[in-house]
């Protein structure tokens, strides 16, 4: 006679049980780990092995980057009218051969003036034409790209167009399918982006609309998170804006920003490896996505990273009145703008 099912219950909740235990016993030797090794001292005294370590995490192509960087790179620049304070222009980039990353730029009216330059970034379900305005509402970006375009004198304002979009803007993408078939051939998802990001500030560089010392990123929620990667990875950007994403990785450690032995490189260490230079940080308290607790938690572990630089001053995060946005208020772009 077939017995209960449930009679064998008792076994699988006892590995259910280990499995758990297991992971948060292997979490604490790593934390140990990484505490002793990444130390804000040794970081400090040498940042550029770790950074290299942090880019073949992520892997390919973005570990292959200085590679790939002395290749030449096909543009194409499309008008696309203008605004109050820009020329619109529609770019593509081949970034690798048959690969066109796209975005918008807008190169500011202002021509008497030597400008910042700011990628701005979209999140998730978003593209460059939301993040920017050219669709008209702005939701919860809180006009991202308007406002570092218009602060002071102006800048220049880059909008890549990561692979986030949803079905209201073409046919929605499978980004974890992408990003699994791109970790069989040794990167990522992430790998692939912000190599991409790195790739078009070449261009930008190279014809002198990006000035190296005036190179600023701005990002809410996915872009918030490629804002703290690149700037990671990219020492050209000396000042970096990220919004509603920092956090906890053991809390919420999403397929595509998890990679084999990240839990060494949790955000707070990614933040290290953008001191000495600027870094701004900000959660809404009432955000529906990630707890202000878990933010402020890896924010303070963050600290001692700028602090052993010699720069304490150079990091600054808050957790402010409102939701899954951008704060409506300017203290995040005066801040940026203070180093551009």
């Amino acid at each position: 006679m077939p017995e209960d099912i449930s009679s064998s219950l008792p076994f699988r909740e006892t590995y259910d049980d280990g499995l758990k235990t297991l992971i948060r016993n292997r979490r604490a030797e790593l934390d140990r780990a990484r505490a002793e090794r990444m130390s804000p001292e040794r970081i400090a005294a040498d940042r550029e092995t770790f950074r290299r370590e942090y880019l073949d995490l992520l892997g390919w192509p973005l570990n292959a980057y200085d590679e790939y960087r002395r290749m030449s790179m096909n543009v194409r620049k499309i008008p696309h009218g203008e605004n109050d304070f820009a020329v619109i222009w529609q770019m593509q980039f081949e970034i690798l051969p048959d690969l066109w990353f796209y975005g918008l730029f807008f190169e500011h009216k202002n021509k008497t003036e030597d400008l910042p330059f700011v990628i701005c970034q979209h999140g998730g379900l978003g593209t460059p034409e939301v993040v920017s305005g050219v669709l008209g509402e702005t939701y919860n970006y809180n006009n991202l790209l308007e406002r570092a375009a218009t602060y002071g004198k102006g800048a220049n304002t880059f909008a890549p167009g990561l692979y986030l979009w949803n079905d209201a803007y073409g046919p929605e993408k499978d980004r974890n399918r992408i990003d699994n078939d791109l970790r069989q051939l040794g990167g990522s998802i992430a790998a692939l982006e912000v190599f991409a990001i790195r790739r078009t500030l070449d261009y930008f560089v190279g014809e002198g609309i990006a000035k190296e010392g005036h190179i600023g990123m701005i990002g809410l929620s996915y872009g918030g998170s490629y804002t703290l990667l690149t700037a990671a990875a990219e020492p050209r950007i000396c000042a970096a804006y990220s919004s509603c994403q920092y956090s906890d990785r053991y809390v919420h450690n999403w397929p595509d920003w998890t990679w084999k032995g990240s839990a060494m490189f949790l955000d707070a260490e990614m933040a290290a490896l953008v001191a000495p230079r600027a870094l701004y940080l900000e959660e809404g308290d009432n955000d529906d996505l990630f707890d202000d607790r878990d933010f402020l938690r890896e924010c303070e572990r963050a600290v001692p990273f700028f602090e052993a630089a010699g720069v304490p001053g150079n990091l600054k995060f808050r957790a402010f009145e409102g939701t899954h946005e951008l704060c409506k208020d300017n203290d995040g772009y005066d801040f940026v703008f203070r180093y551009l």
